[in-house]
Protein backbone atom coordinates (compact mmCIF):
# COMPACT_ATOMS: atom_id res chain seq x y z
CA UNK A 1 0.00 0.00 0.00
CA UNK A 2 1.52 3.33 -0.97
CA UNK A 3 0.49 6.53 0.85
CA UNK A 4 -1.12 9.31 -1.11
CA UNK A 5 1.22 12.22 -1.71
CA UNK A 6 1.13 14.77 1.08
CA UNK A 7 1.83 17.46 -1.49
CA UNK A 8 -1.63 16.81 -2.89
CA UNK A 9 -3.55 17.75 0.24
CA UNK A 10 -2.21 15.54 3.06
CA UNK A 11 -2.55 16.21 6.76
CA UNK A 12 0.58 18.36 7.02
CA UNK A 13 -0.78 21.11 4.78
CA UNK A 14 -1.02 24.32 6.86
CA UNK A 15 -4.41 25.72 7.77
CA UNK A 16 -5.51 29.30 7.16
CA UNK A 17 -3.84 30.23 10.46
CA UNK A 18 -0.59 28.59 9.48
CA UNK A 19 -0.98 25.50 11.65
CA UNK A 20 -1.10 21.90 10.52
CA UNK A 21 -4.47 20.18 10.40
CA UNK A 22 -4.40 17.93 13.48
CA UNK A 23 -8.00 16.86 14.10
CA UNK A 24 -11.30 17.22 12.28
CA UNK A 25 -14.75 17.19 13.91
CA UNK A 26 -16.80 14.20 12.77
CA UNK A 27 -18.79 15.95 10.02
CA UNK A 28 -21.96 13.85 10.29
CA UNK A 29 -22.13 14.28 14.07
CA UNK A 30 -21.50 18.00 13.63
CA UNK A 31 -24.31 18.38 11.08
CA UNK A 32 -26.67 16.25 13.19
CA UNK A 33 -26.08 18.51 16.17
CA UNK A 34 -26.51 21.76 14.24
CA UNK A 35 -29.19 20.82 11.66
CA UNK A 36 -30.77 17.52 12.74
CA UNK A 37 -33.83 17.69 10.46
CA UNK A 38 -32.11 18.98 7.32
CA UNK A 39 -31.77 16.50 4.42
CA UNK A 40 -28.53 14.51 4.36
CA UNK A 41 -29.20 11.70 1.87
CA UNK A 42 -31.99 11.46 -0.70
CA UNK A 43 -33.12 8.57 -2.89
CA UNK A 44 -36.22 8.22 -5.09
CA UNK A 45 -37.98 6.43 -2.24
CA UNK A 46 -36.80 8.18 0.95
CA UNK A 47 -34.88 11.08 2.44
CA UNK A 48 -32.74 10.75 5.57
CA UNK A 49 -32.11 13.74 7.79
CA UNK A 50 -28.72 14.38 9.38
CA UNK A 51 -30.09 12.94 12.63
CA UNK A 52 -31.24 9.82 10.76
CA UNK A 53 -27.87 9.43 9.05
CA UNK A 54 -25.94 10.00 12.28
CA UNK A 55 -27.87 7.25 14.07
CA UNK A 56 -27.25 4.80 11.23
CA UNK A 57 -23.57 5.70 11.07
CA UNK A 58 -23.29 5.19 14.82
CA UNK A 59 -24.91 1.74 14.58
CA UNK A 60 -22.59 0.74 11.75
CA UNK A 61 -19.52 2.00 13.64
CA UNK A 62 -20.51 -0.20 16.58
CA UNK A 63 -21.15 -3.16 14.25
CA UNK A 64 -17.62 -2.85 12.87
CA UNK A 65 -16.58 -3.95 16.35
CA UNK A 66 -13.13 -2.37 16.42
CA UNK A 67 -11.95 -4.10 13.24
CA UNK A 68 -8.80 -2.50 11.88
CA UNK A 69 -9.17 -3.24 8.15
CA UNK A 70 -12.29 -4.20 6.22
CA UNK A 71 -13.06 -4.52 2.52
CA UNK A 72 -16.39 -3.95 0.83
CA UNK A 73 -17.58 -4.97 -2.62
CA UNK A 74 -21.01 -3.57 -3.40
CA UNK A 75 -22.89 -1.26 -5.71
CA UNK A 76 -23.49 2.31 -4.57
CA UNK A 77 -26.35 2.47 -2.08
CA UNK A 78 -27.36 4.34 1.10
CA UNK A 79 -25.96 1.45 3.17
CA UNK A 80 -22.59 1.77 1.45
CA UNK A 81 -22.55 5.52 2.17
CA UNK A 82 -23.23 4.67 5.82
CA UNK A 83 -20.29 2.24 5.85
CA UNK A 84 -17.92 4.89 4.46
CA UNK A 85 -18.94 7.37 7.15
CA UNK A 86 -18.87 4.69 9.87
CA UNK A 87 -15.29 3.80 8.93
CA UNK A 88 -14.40 7.49 9.12
CA UNK A 89 -15.89 7.69 12.62
CA UNK A 90 -14.56 4.41 14.02
CA UNK A 91 -11.02 4.51 12.64
CA UNK A 92 -11.49 1.34 10.58
CA UNK A 93 -9.42 1.31 7.40
CA UNK A 94 -11.87 0.84 4.53
CA UNK A 95 -10.88 -0.93 1.30
CA UNK A 96 -13.62 -0.58 -1.35
CA UNK A 97 -13.13 -3.11 -4.15
CA UNK A 98 -14.23 -2.63 -7.74
CA UNK A 99 -17.39 -4.38 -8.85
CA UNK A 100 -15.69 -4.91 -12.21
CA UNK A 101 -13.05 -7.22 -10.79
CA UNK A 102 -13.38 -10.94 -11.34
CA UNK A 103 -13.21 -13.26 -8.32
CA UNK A 104 -9.47 -14.08 -8.73
CA UNK A 105 -8.56 -10.36 -8.68
CA UNK A 106 -10.66 -9.84 -5.55
CA UNK A 107 -9.05 -12.84 -3.85
CA UNK A 108 -5.57 -11.54 -4.74
CA UNK A 109 -6.30 -8.10 -3.27
CA UNK A 110 -7.70 -9.62 -0.09
CA UNK A 111 -4.63 -11.82 0.37
CA UNK A 112 -2.26 -8.87 -0.04
CA UNK A 113 -4.01 -6.47 2.32
CA UNK A 114 -4.50 -8.57 5.45
CA UNK A 115 -8.15 -7.73 6.10
CA UNK A 116 -10.27 -8.49 9.15
CA UNK A 117 -13.58 -8.79 7.28
CA UNK A 118 -15.14 -8.52 3.83
CA UNK A 119 -18.62 -7.07 3.39
CA UNK A 120 -20.51 -7.75 0.18
CA UNK A 121 -23.98 -7.76 -1.31
CA UNK A 122 -23.48 -11.23 -2.74
CA UNK A 123 -21.22 -14.19 -1.96
CA UNK A 124 -17.80 -14.26 -3.61
CA UNK A 125 -16.30 -17.52 -4.80
CA UNK A 126 -13.71 -18.71 -2.31
CA UNK A 127 -14.10 -15.67 -0.04
CA UNK A 128 -15.86 -15.58 3.32
CA UNK A 129 -18.09 -12.50 3.37
CA UNK A 130 -20.50 -10.76 5.72
CA UNK A 131 -23.74 -9.18 4.45
CA UNK A 132 -23.53 -5.42 4.07
CA UNK A 133 -26.98 -4.99 5.63
CA UNK A 134 -25.66 -6.43 8.90
CA UNK A 135 -23.91 -3.12 9.54
CA UNK A 136 -27.14 -1.22 10.04
CA UNK A 137 -27.76 -2.84 13.43
CA UNK A 138 -29.97 -1.05 15.96
CA UNK A 139 -29.81 2.71 15.56
CA UNK A 140 -29.62 4.92 18.64
CA UNK A 141 -32.54 7.26 19.30
CA UNK A 142 -30.34 10.23 20.24
CA UNK A 143 -27.41 12.19 18.80
CA UNK A 144 -24.22 11.50 20.72
CA UNK A 145 -21.43 13.88 21.75
CA UNK A 146 -18.96 15.47 19.34
CA UNK A 147 -16.21 13.26 17.96
CA UNK A 148 -12.76 14.48 16.84
CA UNK A 149 -10.94 12.54 14.10
CA UNK A 150 -7.12 12.56 13.82
CA UNK A 151 -6.20 13.99 10.43
CA UNK A 152 -3.23 11.66 9.99
CA UNK A 153 -5.27 8.52 10.64
CA UNK A 154 -5.53 6.11 7.68
CA UNK A 155 -9.05 6.14 6.24
CA UNK A 156 -9.23 4.41 2.85
CA UNK A 157 -7.23 2.23 0.49
CA UNK A 158 -8.30 2.89 -3.09
CA UNK A 159 -6.88 0.97 -6.02
CA UNK A 160 -5.68 2.69 -9.17
CA UNK A 161 -7.36 1.85 -12.46
CA UNK A 162 -4.66 -0.56 -13.58
CA UNK A 163 -4.48 0.98 -17.06
CA UNK A 164 -0.66 0.71 -17.04
CA UNK A 165 -0.39 -2.58 -15.14
CA UNK A 166 -1.80 -4.25 -12.04
CA UNK A 167 -3.96 -1.91 -9.91
CA UNK A 168 -1.95 -0.35 -7.07
CA UNK A 169 -3.37 0.10 -3.57
CA UNK A 170 -3.08 3.74 -2.45
CA UNK A 171 -3.54 4.73 1.19
CA UNK A 172 -5.43 7.96 1.96
CA UNK A 173 -5.66 9.55 5.39
CA UNK A 174 -8.56 11.49 6.88
CA UNK A 175 -6.60 14.66 6.09
CA UNK A 176 -6.13 13.69 2.43
CA UNK A 177 -9.90 13.39 1.98
CA UNK A 178 -10.71 16.49 4.03
CA UNK A 179 -8.33 18.84 2.19
CA UNK A 180 -9.53 17.57 -1.17
CA UNK A 181 -13.15 18.13 -0.11
CA UNK A 182 -12.46 21.60 1.27
CA UNK A 183 -10.85 22.65 -1.98
CA UNK A 184 -13.94 21.67 -3.99
CA UNK A 185 -16.28 23.24 -1.43
CA UNK A 186 -14.44 26.56 -1.66
CA UNK A 187 -14.19 26.65 -5.46
CA UNK A 188 -17.79 25.62 -6.14
CA UNK A 189 -19.37 27.30 -3.07
CA UNK A 190 -20.96 24.06 -1.86
CA UNK A 191 -23.23 24.78 1.11
CA UNK A 192 -26.08 23.52 3.25
CA UNK A 193 -28.63 24.12 0.49
CA UNK A 194 -26.63 22.19 -2.10
CA UNK A 195 -27.33 18.70 -3.41
CA UNK A 196 -24.72 16.52 -5.10
CA UNK A 197 -25.55 13.56 -7.32
CA UNK A 198 -23.49 10.51 -6.34
CA UNK A 199 -22.88 9.33 -9.91
CA UNK A 200 -19.45 7.76 -9.35
CA UNK A 201 -18.80 4.43 -7.63
CA UNK A 202 -17.50 4.46 -4.09
CA UNK A 203 -14.46 2.39 -5.04
CA UNK A 204 -13.20 5.54 -6.83
CA UNK A 205 -11.81 8.58 -5.01
CA UNK A 206 -14.31 10.65 -7.01
CA UNK A 207 -17.25 8.86 -5.42
CA UNK A 208 -15.74 9.00 -1.94
CA UNK A 209 -15.13 12.71 -2.50
CA UNK A 210 -18.85 13.35 -3.01
CA UNK A 211 -19.68 11.76 0.34
CA UNK A 212 -16.94 13.55 2.31
CA UNK A 213 -17.50 17.00 0.82
CA UNK A 214 -21.26 16.81 1.35
CA UNK A 215 -20.76 15.82 4.98
CA UNK A 216 -18.33 18.70 5.54
CA UNK A 217 -20.55 21.27 3.81
CA UNK A 218 -23.87 19.98 5.12
CA UNK A 219 -25.06 19.30 1.56
CA UNK A 220 -27.32 16.39 0.66
CA UNK A 221 -26.01 13.34 -1.20
CA UNK A 222 -28.50 12.29 -3.88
Amino acid sequence: VRPASRRRGGPVRPSARGRALVTVPDPVRQQAGARPEAPALATPSATWSWADLDRRVDAAARALGGRERVAVRAETSPVLVVLVLAALRSGTLLVPLSMRWAAPAVADALARLGLDAVYAEAELSGVETAPLAALLGTASSTVGPAVDLPADRPFTVVHTSGSTGAPKAVLHTVGNHVWSARGVIDVLSVGAESRWLLDLPLYHVGGLGVVVRCALAGAAVV
